[in-house]
């Protein structure tokens, strides 16, 4: 009898000592040993042909406040390494984002996700309060190629850890939207629909902000967080206590200097229909220094889908900052009186804000 209970102790052991397995999604699937996801070229574009491409784009003619917003947006998109060629304005979603901001236009102060009706009629609230609930709501600026900055700057309360107007700004899936304005005295309510989400994902990697490679001033703000917006088609939803960010500044022969502080890592869990991101902001110099400057990035901790089970990798890019910051940083009010809404589901659809 003692014999064969140390014959069963031995075999567990050796089963225990096989590959090691961890469950997901109430499968066991086995987990591969780490290994480098070293990205395929340290600039994936020249500097030349990121010019031109956004100087094409910016040639598009745009006759109304939302196709001037739209251009903006694929400008923003194209240096993230989304796809933006085929981003369009639907019908549909341009009337429920107008009726979005014309409403809160009526209502004044700050914007909600759950607007209350100021009065008008009841089948126009319900295309408002629908706009409101699945759009980025913005509030303060003076044109619409503000608000589409200030989203993907994402720089106030909360946001800067969520990055959550970045993310729907930058969704993969994404192929249609809609964009609304209104007035109320000199401040601009805008809203962008944020749910046109039709697109089979791209073969990529993840969005990148600051772009990975080349990234132009003009698109930046220096106390913007920067943010990596996963494929969730290749990579599972990130561990917050498994990921490390680390952040070094590079001399001109690409070697590392420094390790530059970060100000926060944050790793939001609420993706509700978003990629899943990782945000942190890294302490840079004054803006006018920032001309030159590159910086190399690594992050630890990811889990990258394989077949079978799951790859433990980590991420690294270089990021160079070309071009110069506008002489007025788009997108801020010299009063400091404006804020965003909060992140976009921040709280559920329908409760009060």
């Amino acid at each position: 009898m003692r014999s064969a209970l140390v014959l069963l102790v031995l075999l567990i052991s050796a089963a225990w000592a096989g590959p090691e397995k961890k469950r997901k999604a109430g499968k066991t699937v086995p987990v591969q040993r780490p290994a480098r996801l070293e990205e395929h070229a340290t600039y994936p574009r020249t500097r030349d042909e990121m010019d031109r491409t956004i100087a094409a784009i910016r040639k598009t003619p745009a006759p109304t406040d939302a196709q001037r917003a739209l251009r903006r947006l694929k400008v923003h998109r194209y240096i993230a390494g989304v796809t933006f060629s085929d981003l369009v304005l639907d019908p549909k979603f341009t009337e429920m984002a107008k009726a979005a901001a014309t409403v809160h236009a009526m209502i004044g102060g700050r914007p909600s996700h759950d607007p209350r009706n100021p009065g008008v009629a009841e089948a126009f609230f319900r295309k408002a309060r629908k706009g409101a609930a699945l759009s980025n709501l913005d509030y303060g600026e003076r044109t619409p190629v503000e608000c589409i900055d200030e989203w993907m700057y994402d720089t106030l309360g909360r946001n800067a850890r969520h990055a959550g107007h970045r993310s729907w700004c930058l969704a993969m899936r994404m192929n249609k939207t809609g964009f609304g304005f209104a007035k109320r005295g000199t401040d601009l309510y805008a809203a962008m629909w944020a749910r046109g989400l039709a697109r089979r994902r791209p073969d990529l990697d993840a969005a990148y902000f600051p772009a990975r490679g080349f990234m132009p001033l003009p698109y930046f703000r220096r106390d913007a967080p920067w943010s990596v917006h996963l494929n969730p088609r290749r990579f599972w939803a990130p561990r917050k206590w498994a990921v490390q960010v680390k952040v070094f500044e590079l001399d001109a022969a690409c070697k590392k200097t420094r390790k530059v502080p970060l100000e926060f890592i944050a790793v939001p869990t609420e993706d509700r229909g978003r990629a899943p991101t990782i945000v942190f902001r890294p302490l840079l110099p004054a803006a006018d220094d920032l001309p030159g400057r590159r910086y190399w990035v690594e992050i630890r901790g990811l889990q990258r889908k394989a077949s079978p089970g799951t790859i433990e990798v980590q991420m690294k890019y270089l990021v160079e900052f070309v071009g110069e910051l506008p002489k007025k940083e788009p997108g801020r009010r010299k009063s400091q009186k404006k804020r965003t809404d909060g992140d976009i589901f921040g709280s559920q659809p329908g409760a009060r804000r």
